[in-house]
């Protein structure tokens, strides 16, 4: 956390690691709505920078309006660099209710009918994803994150998603979709290998006739 007074009142900023999803996606619902661009006039700059303040202390805005411009602005910058997410490559797993949950070492095997449902359903939700819908984070972490040894069809998905969403941070939340982004790259490069070696192949094989 991150104190501060305003009007002599003590009030918590909250770092990335200790603010749930829910929070931090109603935060990008308020960028959305009243987020100025570049070409807005510094009143309106400073009127959001209040805003993104008072959402995250809790604070009446018109306790925060009476602060100094330069003091809201100062708030606003250190506070902001703090909610960007910082990706970690040895992120493999997290703690959730005292129990550890490993992210895939192999990622999303077609080989038995249990690994074509969860595939489908990591799909199903990764398409939601895809189409701005953060709010399903949970549950694709829900598909592809599990104790060690354990199954897709050893525990239920939609009561491990609502566990992970009210207990896991925005942080871990990141970490994981860096985790999928990583994985998305590699399948490319390894798509790419592949289609390499079958054009070097079949140039061998002209080559040879």
């Amino acid at each position: 956390m991150i104190d501060i007074k305003i009007e002599g009142a003590k009030f918590s900023l909250p770092k990335l690691t200790e603010i749930k999803l829910s929070k931090f996606i109603d935060y990008l619902d308020l960028l959305d709505e009243k987020e100025p661009t570049e070409e807005d006039s510094q009143t309106k700059w400073l009127n959001f920078y209040a805003d993104h303040i008072a959402f995250w202390t809790g604070a009446d805005i018109k306790l925060i309006r009476r602060c100094k411009a330069e003091d809201i602005a100062g708030v606003y910058s250190l506070h902001s660099n703090f909610l960007v997410p910082t990706e970690n490559k040895t992120y493999n797993c997290f703690k959730c209710l005292d129990e550890i949950y490993y992210l895939p070492q192999k990622f999303m095997e077609k080989s038995t009918i249990e690994d074509f449902a969860e595939a489908d359903e990591y799909e199903k939700q990764m398409s939601e994803v895809v189409r701005g819908n953060y709010r399903v984070l949970p549950k694709v972490a829900a598909v592809i994150c599990r104790k060690e040894g354990e199954k897709f069809d050893d525990y239920d998905v939609e009561q491990r998603a609502e566990m992970f969403e009210t207990e896991l941070s925005a942080d871990d939340f990141f970490q994981i979709g860096f985790f999928l982004q990583r994985q998305s790259e590699k399948l490319q490069k390894d798509f790419q290998i592949y289609m390499t070696s079958q054009t070097l192949a079949m140039l061998k094989q002209e080559l040879k006739t």
